[in-house]
């Protein structure tokens, strides 16, 4: 069973001549689309609204689907995408393996040379930033 995340303000079309591919081939593939993502108005600005909360429910969500149409899961995932096939894989133990295709790791909010050093701090000390 293969479990594809698309990349951010994309949708799940991004994936289907592969999805299609995988299904030719035996797999079992479900295409998932995140949250305020794949809308018919291209031009939206409604991923911006999507928040890491609605993505983390919506992705737990697929793998339960997911889990119900094969034995073992692989999760897939694009830029964004990626991140959150990372992050259900680390997160769910049902998810057998993950392939990240550039995935999009960093911290927005601080210069390129900060993310390493506040990635550790977060990791560390979750408790700063209300992880904990």
């Amino acid at each position: 069973m293969v479990l594809i995340f698309h990349g951010f303000a994309n949708c799940p079309e991004q994936f289907g001549v592969i999805a299609q591919t995988l299904y030719d081939q035996g797999y079992n593939v479900l295409l998932a689309r995140l949250p305020h993502h794949g809308l018919s108005d291209r031009v939206t600005e409604a991923p911006l609204a999507t928040k890491a909360e609605d993505i983390a429910a919506s992705a737990s969500q697929m793998v339960d689907i997911a889990a119900g149409l094969g034995d073992e899961i692989t999760t897939v995932g694009f830029s964004g995408g990626g991140t959150i096939a990372t992050w259900v894989a680390q997160n769910r133990p049902d998810v057998a393996r993950v392939v990240a295709i550039s995935p999009m790791f960093g911290v927005q909010a601080f210069p390129a040379s900060l993310t390493r050093p506040v990635s550790t701090a977060v990791r560390d000390h979750p408790e700063l930033v209300g992880l904990v």
